[in-house]
């Protein structure tokens, strides 16, 4: 045998050997691989022998690139763990090299044509996977800075349409409010006013919602409720809700059901509404004429609703965007339409989190499209099954009226500590109840609030929950420590579940979001006031 066959040979009998030679001194020396359960190059590193063996007997040029092959495949892995850097690279091929030469020397005579050929096949092994490492980098960097800028793009268009949204509504608030200042309005032009002000201050807080629940959706933090939830009750009320909105817009509106459908299920009733008001509130605002339907079916444990319309149907350009946050169908529908472009996507988030999926089951130009909305259910055992057909909701077009809110409320004798921060708040919240004859004190902070309870008798306590000093969390806590027992009803802006549960934990009795609804406080009001 020829001196290079010699090293070539002992090489090839001894990789075992080699290889766990050298994963012991890598682990030891280097940070990252002390995080790895297993090490890429143990894979490669047997080829790798293989080829520096061929290289070393016969010299061929085609070893050596089967052992690029090999350091570029390594390069390409390494590039994939965050841990890695280049140095580390090139640290580990230098200690291949040494535990290679280390087990030479102590049991074969090793040349120095022989050493060069190995010094040449490592270096040029590092060489490659270097290059290949850095290219992949590269690679990775720039993709992930076209990334960061879509999505700053995304960002900036996003709260360019934010700020229009937000201001629309806004502007019309603002102005009508100011048109509400003069003297010589009649009560028709009043009661015009008061109807576009409630609209659009409703379409600001939905706004809102959506930005809020999806934030969460996507974060993960969303939680679902699993409670009885009657549902013909729930179709009844997106009935009457939707079919006011359908009214308005001069179309057919109609709900019915094409399967038995059990009267009672297991599920989160404010998600499942809001899947169905945005759904179908979809279908309504895009839909100029003809109808929208709700066809609902029962199988399986999942309930689904199928809503069709007649609107403008949707475009495969238009369709490749409607689940992407943020964007509607064209630029041109926000204008028309107005909206954030959140309500597919944040629907079918909360579709998958309730265990199905919203789709877009058809469409046509010009003709309307087909969404099916899919929904995992517990049905109880004590609930019944209604018969396909036997719940029906239709509405016909016709002009919708604006009804003002019934003022002649009166609770005699009643006396509430209003506790809130806000000086807007409170002025805004006492009116509204000294105009039913409730005696109103005030508190700016939890100190005072504390303070006053402690002090007086309440009938009721309204209690702001974000406030300086002391917020109500911890005002209602050191009162209920202090033995108070009188009802305690939480106020505050975010209206989601999280809150509630902590507004109850920290032992509220009862809760209402900001801003408020005059019907919610009368029935807040009419539940704790006092016997005649």
């Amino acid at each position: 045998m020829t001196r290079f066959e010699i090293v070539a040979d002992y090489i090839r009998r001894n990789t075992n050997s080699i290889c766990q030679n050298w994963e012991q001194e890598v682990r030891a020396n280097l940070d990252a691989a002390q995080e790895r359960s297993t090490l890429t190059l143990i894979d490669s590193l047997p080829k790798y022998l293989e080829k520096l063996s061929l290289a070393l007997t016969s010299g061929s040029e085609s070893h050596i690139h089967e052992g690029k092959q090999v350091t570029e495949e390594y390069a390409e892995k390494r590039a994939e763990m965050e841990e890695y850097n280049l140095e580390q690279i090139i640290d580990e091929f230098r200690i291949l090299r040494r535990v290679t030469f280390r087990e030479l020397n102590n049991n074969v005579y090793i040349d120095n044509e022989s050493a060069e050929r190995i010094n040449n096949f490592i270096d040029q092994g590092i060489s490659h996977a270097a290059q290949r490492f850095v290219e992949v980098s590269n690679g990775k960097l720039i993709e992930a800075t076209r990334a960061a800028e879509a999505a700053n793009h995304a960002k900036s268009a996003f709260l360019a349409n934010m700020s229009h949204e937000i201001r629309t509504p806004l502007g019309a608030i603002v102005g009508f409010i100011d048109l509400m200042k003069r003297r010589d309005l009649s009560r028709e032009e009043l009661d015009g006013y008061i109807a576009i002000i409630e609209r659009n201050s409703g379409q600001l807080i939905r706004i809102i919602d959506d930005i809020l629940d999806l934030s969460k959706v996507e974060a993960g933090m969303l939680l679902i409720e699993k409670v009885q939830v009657p549902l013909l009750d729930c179709l009844s009320e997106i009935g009457d809700i939707m079919g006011f909105r359908a009214r308005e817009n001069a179309i057919d509106f109609k709900i019915v059901t094409k399967t038995p459908i059990p009267d009672l299920i297991v599920s989160d009733p404010i998600r499942l509404k809001q899947i169905l008001t945005n759904i179908v509130g979809n279908a309504i605002k895009f839909t100029d004429k003809g109808s929208v339907i709700v066809s609902v079916t029962y199988e399986d444990g999942f309930i689904e609703f199928e809503v069709s319309d007649t609107g403008p149907g949707i475009t495969p350009e238009q369709l490749a965007r409607i689940f992407k946050p943020f964007e509607q169908a064209e630029t041109s529908t926000t204008r028309k339409f107005g909206g954030t472009g959140l309500g597919l996507i944040l629907t079918k988030r909360l579709c998958e989190k309730m265990g199905g999926d919203l789709v877009l089951k058809s469409t046509e130009v010009g003709k309307g499209s087909v969404f099916t909305a899919r929904i995992r259910v517990q049905v109880p055992t004590d609930a019944k099954m209604i018969p396909a057909r036997e719940f029906a909701y239709s509405s016909r077009p016709m002009p919708a009226k604006f009804s003002y809110p019934n003022e002649n409320t009166v609770f005699s004798r009643m006396r509430v500590l209003l506790v809130d921060d806000s000086p807007d708040n409170q002025s805004l919240i006492k009116i509204l109840l000294n105009k039913m004859g409730i005696e109103v004190d005030l508190a700016g902070d939890g100190e005072d609030g504390v303070k006053k309870a402690q002090r007086s008798n309440y009938h009721l306590i309204l209690m702001d929950v974000r406030m300086p000093k002391m917020d109500g969390f911890e005002a209602t806590r050191v009162l209920r420590q202090s033995g108070y027992k009188g009802p305690i009803v939480a106020l505050t802006a975010h209206a989601m579940k999280e809150e509630r549960e902590k507004c109850f934990e920290s032992g509220c009795t009862a809760f209402l979001s900001k801003p408020l609804h005059r019907e919610s406080l009368v029935a807040i009001l009419r539940k704790y006031q006092p016997a005649d």
